[in-house]
């Protein structure tokens, strides 16, 4: 597009209203003590809340916009973001460490280990659970016991799992390549015309997440 369309759309849109003014500077005030949490003391959670009053009380959001917000979405990051907690106090932390401790151990010890151990094993569980939330579940429930005894950021494990499930090696694989292949039709599409796709996914992903190694390293996290 060019810059005149750009500004035309713009200039459509008129000037900012003050409850737009309002959303970002709330928005940016949340970011920054979410971004300062440990040293301002102030938890997360509590500024999501304030943030969500202080919108509804200038009236930039209202009840019948909550019918429109994706709850089962929040819900299931929500209850994933609390899995470690949730392990630890019922003891499957324990339970996991004592079962698998010394076959992991070896493994754990090592990051440049633990990035292509985590891949693979996730690439192939693929192979035969479709579910690709289900599968970094599945995964990160395996390694998050392990966390806290090598000192590794249970956000690795999650992230490692996560950006290894999206493969479509078979055509039952992946949902979104299901519907795409059924979109266009078997007459003009098939699996085997874009499965060397998800073989260089495969590639990039490992090679990627091997690159953050180091970077994870410099910021304490493994």
């Amino acid at each position: 597009m060019s810059k005149q369309q750009v500004q035309a759309e713009l200039d459509k849109m008129g000037p900012w209203s003050w409850k737009e003014k309002v959303t970002l500077t709330v928005l940016l005030l949340a970011l920054l003590c979410w971004i300062f949490e440990k040293q301002i003391g102030v938890s997360a959670t509590l500024v999501a809340l304030l943030a969500f009053i202080i919108l509804f009380a200038v009236g930039v959001a209202a009840p019948d916009k909550l019918k429109n917000v994706g709850w089962e979405a929040l819900f299931f990051v929500g209850a994933f973001l609390c899995l470690p907690t949730v392990f630890n106090n019922v003891g499957i932390n324990a339970f996991v460490s004592a079962v698998l401790g010394d076959k992991v151990a070896p493994i754990m010890g090592n990051m440049y280990l633990v990035v292509p151990f985590i891949c693979v094993l996730t690439y192939l569980i693929r192979l035969f659970f479709v579910s690709l939330s289900g599968t970094a579940i599945l995964v990160t429930a395996i390694f998050i016991p392990f966390c806290a005894q090598y000192s590794i950021h249970p956000f690795i494990i999650a992230c490692i799992s996560y950006m290894s499930t999206n493969t479509w090696n078979v055509g039952y694989q992946n949902t979104v390549t299901v519907a795409a292949l059924a979109a266009n039709g078997p007459q003009w599409l098939v699996n085997n015309d874009i499965v060397k796709g998800s073989f260089w996914y495969m590639v990039v992903n490992f090679v990627t997440l091997m690159l953050c190694v180091p970077y994870w390293k410099l910021l304490g996290m493994c």
